[in-house]
């Protein structure tokens, strides 16, 4: 069962269940918008600000890029769920596969979770490391590390 499935009930809808369906289709797009707001601002500022660019900026900036894209996607799964695409006959087979085994099955939503929770790991590590290991941190941190660092979060999550 989906998670986003599981909001609607199995019985006989009231009034009552339509409006907490209701209520949670609208907290779950204003997190999405709130998500999408802030880390496009992030982004921004990272994109302008080029002495942003430093080693431990760029896990930051690809923690808001991944956190944008999750924010896109949840509000993505809330329009599909809640507008009942579910019941559209798709023509199309490479796109009913899709749908149906991919999207359907919240597996986007949990693998872009499992790619943000990876890399909060990794700042986090960098972060220790940056203050436990100062000197050598200094010496060996390289933007091509953190970039592979980055990478490797996505390897993790899908």
């Amino acid at each position: 069962m989906t998670a986003l499935a599981t909001l609607k009930p199995f019985c006989e809808e009231t009034q009552e269940v339509q409006d907490e369906v209701f209520l949670i289709r609208v907290a779950f797009a204003i997190i999405a918008i709130l998500g999408i707001t802030g880390n496009s601002l992030v982004l921004v500022v990272f994109y302008k600000g080029r002495e942003l660019r430093v080693v431990p900026n760029i896990l930051v900036g690809h923690q808001s890029l991944v956190d944008l894209i999750l924010s896109i996607v949840l509000i993505l799964m809330v329009i599909f769920y809640f507008t009942e695409v579910t019941s559209v006959t798709i023509s199309q087979p490479f796109l009913k596969i899709f749908l149906c085994k991919i999207w359907f099955s919240d597996y986007v939503y949990w693998a872009m979770m499992k790619v943000s929770t990876t890399n909060l790991v990794f700042v986090t590590l960098e972060r220790y490391c940056a203050v436990v290991l100062s000197s050598k941190y200094r010496r060996s941190a390289r933007k091509n590390i953190s970039l592979a660092i980055c990478i490797s979060a996505w390897f993790v999550g899908f």
